[in-house]
């Protein structure tokens, strides 16, 4: 963890980016916001996982406003996990219409995040590299959806603070994509990363 922490600041010291103050044919790019879609993997703790009954990553769904205002760059959001679930079980339910089936349940987890950082933006122009720190809250369950009375039980998967290194490359048409690499310090995620989508104005 100590090794991703420096090499991201390394990697800050390193670009040769535009301090100036002058307004350029990229400045108005980096000064828009917007909301974002974003995917990827998030790896849990072994030993946690398999008490919880789960696989030890899951598929990861962001879904949240972001800013880019100069060097500062802040966003929050809703997370989602959808968990492998390796103690899953069936029930009997009855529908509207009195219909009986047998309905499996699944896991998942949704939560809130919000993040503050530094960005600095490559001298060439269309690009950034943004270092953010985050605090995230998730609550994991498993269950049957749509069925009211249908047993259900509480995974315990905490999230928690965690550091996001990343890389934008900007479009002038406003399209923004990244590649982000997150760090967890606390809870049972360790890692992850996420590709991100988002349209400015």
């Amino acid at each position: 963890m100590k090794r991703i922490i420096f090499l991201s600041l390394g990697i800050i010291l390193s670009l040769n980016v535009n301090a100036n103050d002058e307004t350029s044919s990229n400045e108005s790019v980096y000064e828009r916001s917007g909301w974002f879609f974003s995917g990827g993997q998030m790896n849990f703790d072994s030993a946690v996982a398999e008490q919880q009954g789960i696989k030890d990553s899951s598929f990861y769904l962001n879904l949240g406003y972001e800013g880019h205002k100069g060097a500062l760059a802040y966003g929050f959001g809703m997370s989602g996990l959808i968990l492998s679930d390796d103690n899953s079980f069936t029930q009997r339910v009855v529908d509207n219409f009195g219909n009986t089936s047998t309905a499996s349940s699944s896991a998942d987890a949704f939560g809130f995040y919000g993040e503050l950082g530094y960005s600095m933006d490559f001298e060439s122009g269309g690009k950034s590299f943004d270092i953010l720190a985050g605090l995230e809250a998730i609550n994991a369950s498993r269950g049957i959806s749509n069925c009211s009375n249908c047993f259900s039980e509480d995974i315990d998967l905490s999230s928690g603070l965690y550091i996001k290194p990343r890389f934008r490359f900007y479009a002038e048409s406003g399209f923004v994509f990244s590649f982000d690499y997150h760090q967890y310090l606390s809870g049972d995620i360790e890692n992850g990363f996420s590709l991100n989508f988002s349209w400015t104005n």
